[in-house]
């Protein structure tokens, strides 16, 4: 394990592969940081996982929060919506009843391409109460163009994924057998 900024340990998958769970990537426990000049607690990731940053609208919280990316969804959270580009699990002991105000998640344009996906087309999603939500979706490119920021409010703690998902096109054919001339 790695010392992070915030003071506690990072483990990617190259450090410690025998640790990780099979399908987990990466952990990144944090500490929690208070800002009372700007009246938030927020919580910094490493790059061990694509979770960059967590918000919460209050500077009274105390803990830590752990991010685990995964290669595949876990059985019990099922497929995600559209070319999952990442899925992490947030998680806290301390803090799960507060309501995050903000997530953050920094994507190479590298990741966008392996899945053929452009930034407009990217959605977080959160699994609450069985199934995928999908969230609204704020996203930045980095004016190098090189990484992309996808954020969102969401209600709870749980697992995210950013997937890419287009705009449905309908599709059909007529023949001339299929049209009614009567």
């Amino acid at each position: 394990a790695q010392p992070s900024p915030g003071g506690a340990t990072s483990e990617s998958d190259t450090d410690n592969e025998t640790d990780l769970p099979d399908g987990v990537t990466g952990v990144d426990e944090q500490d929690i940081q208070n800002d009372e000049g700007f009246g938030i607690s927020q919580v910094r990731f490493t790059d061990v996982t694509d979770v960059e940053s967590i918000t919460w609208s209050t500077a009274e919280l105390n803990g830590t929060v752990t991010a685990t990316a995964y290669a595949e969804p876990p059985a019990d959270v099922g497929a995600v919506p559209g070319a999952m580009i990442s899925l992490s699990e947030i998680s806290s002991p301390t803090i799960n009843d507060t309501d995050p105000s903000r997530i953050q998640f920094t994507l190479s344009t590298g990741q966008l391409n392996e899945v053929n996906a452009s930034a407009d087309e990217l959605r977080i999603y959160h699994f609450v109460d069985g199934e995928w939500t999908p969230l609204e979706t704020d996203i930045t490119e980095s004016d190098d163009g090189n990484e992309v920021l996808v954020q969102a409010d969401p209600g709870s703690l749980s697992y995210f994924a950013v997937s890419a998902v287009s705009e449905p096109t309908a599709e059909f054919t007529v023949t001339p057998s299929d049209l009614d001339t009567e």
